[in-house]
């Protein structure tokens, strides 16, 4: 890892269809100092990738980890997810780096980046739901299984780990504002 400056890392997690790219793209179109933050784009092994993914196939996300290009990296639901060194460059900047990480890796995560701030995005069980099914990209046994995996959310909670937690059930921007509230603090 490169040397680092104040530069910290918000980790943002939650559950499927809890909103995370939709509140990174609100906080993008809604900061007012975008120089201060980086935007850690993921490289996903999934089609079609999320807001802010790349898309890569196995061979090349395969070649990323062996030249040790990617900092950060996990796989769920047979899908691969990294973030590469681009966000070690922006943390010796001095940046905010904002990422959409996993709740499976956040410890891994925080244990490399011990100064991480995690940020748990969730959302009532009813409206994960109807955002699963709008975005059509998982069928109807995928959508449960995604279900049932946002129950383990809670955990995190339960385990009193120091993290931010927002509930997106509502309006966008009252979440978002929270978020931003966060990345200025």
């Amino acid at each position: 890892m490169m040397e680092r400056s104040s530069g910290r890392i918000y980790y943002l997690m939650g559950a499927s269809g809890a909103g995370k790219d939709s509140l990174i793209k609100y906080v993008k179109d809604n900061l007012k100092d975008r120089k201060s933050y980086h935007f850690a784009r993921r490289y996903v092994t999934r089609t079609p990738p999320g807001e802010n993914d790349i898309e890569v196939d196995q061979k090349t996300f395969r070649q990323l980890l062996d030249s040790c290009n990617l900092v950060l990296h996990w796989q769920r639901h047979g899908i691969n997810y990294g973030f590469g060194k681009e966000m070690e460059k922006a943390l010796a900047e001095g940046k905010r780096v904002i990422i959409n990480g996993s709740r499976g890796h956040y410890s891994i995560a925080k244990a490399a980046y011990p100064d991480l701030i995690g940020i748990l995005i969730k959302a009532n069980p009813q409206i994960l739901e109807q955002r699963l099914h709008r975005r059509k990209r998982e069928s109807a046994s995928e959508i449960s299984a995604r279900m049932a995996e946002a129950d383990k959310f809670q955990q995190l909670e339960k385990e009193g780990m120091d993290i931010h937690i927002i509930d997106n059930s509502a309006k966008l921007h009252i979440a978002g504002n929270q978020l931003l509230a966060i990345l200025k603090g």
